[in-house]
């Protein structure tokens, strides 16, 4: 019995000629039973908004996804008729920007798995927040959930020299980020690797440090190559 302007900008459908027609045959024969189903519980309970999704037909003779409420409008009196008000709202868009979303979080989430580098984040206190399979396995872990249950505190359990790491945060708070710092670091196995480590801080709406985000790169093959250079060069020498 009534409609606005946005039902045309959402259905091309012109109003005046809808008005008088049922909404339930503009509606998803698969949806139909559904939306019945959402009247009558609109017309049972007074106080209570519906809310359900459906697909609505357009001028292109196609279907459109919408959200859309109802519920039963007060009347002045038993006599007066029964009314149901509803809107429905456009929702393609969104659900396609959701799609696109998800999308790129999955390739995102391949990246960061499948990365050769190791790839984390951590709290100030030295605790990690998310780890990628390669950083585990760069420090001897089979899982990045088995890193991230065994390593509560970094600067203690994985520096060779706990100060660097402290001389690192230091870094971190007064410049927001350094790149390239070697520094050698515990296997889980017990034994020495050296790692290049570039970081960033990451600071909440507040201002104050959330965590820290980086990527490591095992170097320890060049620096064992560059010892092993530079003894032989002594001992040339």
């Amino acid at each position: 019995v009534f409609l606005n302007d946005s039902w045309e900008a959402i259905t091309g459908l012109e109003s005046k000629k809808t008005i008088g027609k049922s909404l339930f045959n503009l509606v998803h024969p698969k949806d139909r039973i559904k939306i019945e189903q959402m009247f009558e519980n609109a017309k049972k309970n007074p106080k209570k908004t519906e809310r359900s999704f459906m697909r609505i037909k357009t001028l292109p003779g196609k279907f459109h996804e919408v959200e859309t409420t109802l519920s039963l409008m007060e009347r002045s009196s038993e006599d007066e008729d029964i009314r149901l008000v509803g809107t429905i709202v456009d929702i393609e868009e969104r659900r396609k920007a959701e799609k696109a979303l998800a999308e790129a979080e999955r390739k995102y989430r391949n990246i960061i798995e499948n990365a050769l580098a190791g790839i984390y984040q951590m709290t100030p206190e030295g605790q990690f927040i998310s780890a990628n399979p390669a950083l585990a396995n760069m420090l001897g872990y089979e899982t990045p959930y088995e890193l991230m249950q065994s390593i509560t505190d970094f600067a203690a359990q994985c520096h060779v020299d706990a100060s660097r790491r402290y001389q690192l945060a230091e870094l971190l708070e007064k410049d927001g980020a350094f790149n390239n710092y070697e520094v050698p670091l515990k296997h889980k196995n017990g034994h020495t690797i050296w790692v290049n480590v570039s970081a960033r801080l990451v600071k909440d709406e507040e201002g104050a440090t959330h965590y820290y985000e980086g990527i490591m790169e095992d170097i320890t093959q060049r620096r064992e190559a560059e010892i092993a250079l530079k003894e032989a060069k002594l001992e040339s020498d």
